[in-house]
């Protein structure tokens, strides 16, 4: 169903109209900023998909549209971003217990493992951690941990959980994505992201 469809099904077609504001709703989505603000001025937009759209509530599951609409009515291209955008968020949703959502976090997190493992080779602890090379400890210790030994290995045992969960879920996703980019029909791609989203599932049960 193409978007200029579905938004005028979402207004009067009360049969569909579910349907319909999902399909609205996804492709709106899968649109930069300036294309949906050229689409929302082109188009009269129902409320109810305006609505959902200013809330950024969560997309529905991708399956209904794929099992009852005809193969000629999905929009391939939308419904493929969809897809991957799905399984990225997937993806951040695993991995987010592990991290503080901030600009540049990762980054250092990085250099607080740098630093522990080179704190942890160390045959003498330095009076001064600072003048030492060790700033990020220096400011951590006594908030964290009593000591920078302990500070330390909380920071390489954070480094090992983040590592360790990267590690599983980067396959998964890489092999997802290369799955959907490749697909050729609508069916394809929902059977690469379910196999994705159940693969994720059973590795957190």
């Amino acid at each position: 169903m193409p978007l200029k469809m579905a938004l005028a099904v979402a207004g009067v077609n009360k049969g569909e109209e579910d349907r319909a504001v999902a399909i609205a709703i996804n492709a709106l989505k899968t649109l930069s900023g300036t294309e949906r603000e050229a689409v929302l001025a082109e188009y009269e937009v129902p409320a109810v998909v305006a609505l959902n759209l200013e809330a950024d509530l969560p997309w529905p599951e991708p399956m209904p549209l794929v099992d009852h609409l005809p193969a000629s009515e999905v929009d391939l291209e939308a419904y493929r971003a969809w897809a991957l955008e799905r399984v990225n968020a997937i993806t951040a949703k695993a991995r987010a217990p592990l991290l503080t959502d901030i600009p540049g976090q990762e980054m250092l997190y990085l250099r607080k493992a740098e630093e522990a493992k080179r704190f942890v080779g160390l045959t003498e602890v330095p009076t001064d951690l600072k003048a030492a090379g060790f700033k990020f400890l220096a400011d951590e210790v006594g908030v964290s941990a009593a000591t920078a030994e302990d500070l330390a290995a909380l920071w390489l045992e954070m480094d090992d959980q983040w590592s360790d969960l990267a590690a599983a879920m980067e396959r998964p996703r890489l092999t997802a994505a290369a799955a959907i980019r490749g697909a050729e029909a609508a069916p394809e791609i929902a059977a690469a992201l379910e196999a994705f989203e159940d693969g994720i599932s059973g590795d957190q049960a």
